[in-house]
């Protein structure tokens, strides 16, 4: 089978949830079958890069795109209003990418049908943004839509954490739009993954009719080493995201505004390390001035920083899909305090693999129970790592969208592909 991947963002390095999925999904149809990558970039592709990618991937065309200045974002956010469409989806839309699915594709049109000489038997759409191309698609080819986000939810959900007017008006707007265009794009796909049985369900709500399957995020558990070893971890609890990513930024300004000062009360000593990319002017000058609280930027390898932790915080209050980042912890043995949206969509139990709460008091009583009673801390470890060996690696995942492909391409055309 021949797939043509489509995506936005390119799926490395492994420095964010949406590349970790990406690329594992990836690696996992490059067991069965033949993947053409088109994608884009800003800077110039690293040897590691290309490396990592060519051993998934039979060809790759990347597009090189500019970074976007404030006068192109108001012209996008210009062309949205008037257009009534989805700023968030138009601002990533590019024509130089239109032309590289026309040359891969060599698709021919005219008045009546869009044709093609080339062949390939299915195109994946990688997240909603990549989804805007699915018109260039010649008419019978398999269409395959992952949803890494429902982001009409996700939208939704950071609406409702904003405060600043101006935001809300455009967030408002954005849903409006989203809620038409999303259904709408879904249902041109034969076939939709969703990383839980929870955005399947909105989908639906949404009025998506097509074929909608649970596609997990995971964790490779052969490179996540569980440790056990709780008593002899610094006296430190850790958040790992992305920081750039606007839910990931508000749900750690809300720990550091809401739920550090109830810590830091009761236990001075207790040091809090932020890790991930772009972290925000506020975060950086927080950790200035508290020197209990550490900006750590993007690292090399995140595992060993969240090995040393006592515990890991997820104190989102927007998003959808799923986080890896609980997961990995759980591979790790990190034991995890989250929200109910930070854990929304993974198949845990509060009490038993992790804690959850959504009161900043409690939640931070939830912290300092984990960080000194070790012994309930080792139960939940062992609990959450026997989870993700059971239902969470990437292996049994890929293996499961190999197959629930097949059988959707089976139910499309009679062939099993």
């Amino acid at each position: 089978m021949k797939i043509l991947f489509i995506t936005e963002e390119l799926p490395y390095p492994l420095d964010t949830g949406g590349n970790v999925r990406t690329f594992n999904l990836m690696k996992s149809l490059a067991t069965r079958h033949e993947i053409v990558l088109i994608s884009t970039s800003r800077y110039p592709l690293d040897e590691a890069t290309m490396t990592a990618l060519s051993l998934v991937c039979q060809k790759i065309q990347i597009v090189r795109i500019k970074s976007r200045s404030l006068l192109s974002d108001a012209w996008n956010a210009a062309k949205s209003l008037l257009t009534r469409r989805s700023l968030i989806l138009s601002r990533h839309r590019y024509r130089a990418v239109e032309r590289a699915i026309c040359s891969e594709l060599r698709v021919q049109t005219n008045r009546e049908r869009v044709t093609s000489s080339r062949q390939f038997d299915a195109i994946y759409f990688n997240h909603l943004d990549a989804a805007v191309y699915e018109p260039l698609i010649p008419k019978g080819v398999f269409r395959i839509l992952d949803e890494h986000n429902v982001l009409f939810n996700q939208t939704g959900s950071m609406l409702g954490a904003q405060n600043n007017l101006a935001r809300s008006m455009l967030l408002k707007r954005e849903v409006r739009a989203l809620k038409k265009v999303e259904p709408h794009l879904c249902n041109k796909m034969n076939l939709c993954l969703t990383c839980s049985g929870v955005d399947a369900s909105a989908l639906r709500g949404l009025g998506v009719t097509t074929a909608i399957t649970e596609i997990p995020n995971g964790v490779d558990v052969s490179a996540f080493e569980w440790n056990d070893q709780i008593s002899d971890r610094a006296h430190e609890v850790i958040f790992f995201g992305t920081l750039d990513y606007p839910p990931c930024e508000q749900g750690i300004w809300h720990f550091l505004k809401r739920i550090f000062p109830l810590l830091h009360s009761a236990d001075p000593s207790l040091s809090v390390n932020i890790v991930g990319r772009n972290p925000s002017r506020r975060l950086i000058e927080f950790s200035t001035a508290c020197s209990n609280v550490k900006v750590m930027g993007r690292v090399p390898d995140v595992r060993s920083h969240v090995q040393r932790a006592r515990v890991c915080i997820v104190p989102l209050l927007s998003g959808s899909g799923t986080r890896l980042k609980i997961l990995e912890a759980f591979a790790l043995g990190t034991p995890v305090v989250s929200t109910t949206i930070g854990a929304e969509g993974i198949f845990a139990t509060n009490g038993e693999h992790l804690l959850i709460s959504d009161d900043p008091k409690e939640f931070a009583e939830y912290v300092l129970e984990l960080v000194h009673d070790c012994e309930k801390s080792l139960r939940i470890s062992k609990n959450a790592r026997c989870l993700v060996e059971e239902r969470y690696d990437w292996k049994k995942i890929g293996g499961a969208l190999i197959e629930q492909i097949a059988e959707a391409s089976l139910s499309h055309s009679g062939i099993r592909i």
